[in-house]
């Protein structure tokens, strides 16, 4: 029973591995357009909306939103919204994966000012 886990595990990462990749191409374009917004800090689409950086995805949590295959299969093609609802979930975590850089990035600036201040406060600054 183990093979099927196998298959299954792989078949999960797979189909996360594809809708990651879809994001490669409005992301390399943005890039090469030089559309970067300082205040969001991230590319833009042509049409204002942030591109989401692929490299920046959770991984596994896109790979954790797929069922196994038969599930996967079974559900696409008996509910009708299914599939719309799975893709809307993934776009959610690219989304949120633009999100969570920001803040990082916010973080990072904080972390940096306090240690300007701190260091001229005590006489090691310029």
């Amino acid at each position: 029973m183990s093979g099927y886990n196998d298959y299954d595990n792989w078949w999960r990462r797979d189909s996360a591995r594809r809708e990651i990749r879809k994001l490669n191409e409005p992301f390399r374009e943005a890039r090469r357009a030089n559309r970067w917004n300082a205040e969001l800090e991230c590319y833009m689409d042509p049409q204002g909306n942030p591109v989401i950086d692929p490299d920046k995805v959770d991984f596994d949590a896109v790979t954790n939103l797929f069922p196994d295959q038969d599930t996967y299969n079974t559900r696409r093609l008996s509910e009708k919204g299914y599939e719309a609802d799975l893709m809307n979930k993934i776009k959610e975590i690219f989304e949120a994966s633009v999100l969570k850089v920001v803040e990082m990035k916010k973080e990072e600036r904080t972390r940096a000012g306090k240690d300007d201040r701190g260091s001229k406060e005590n006489g090691r600054g310029y």
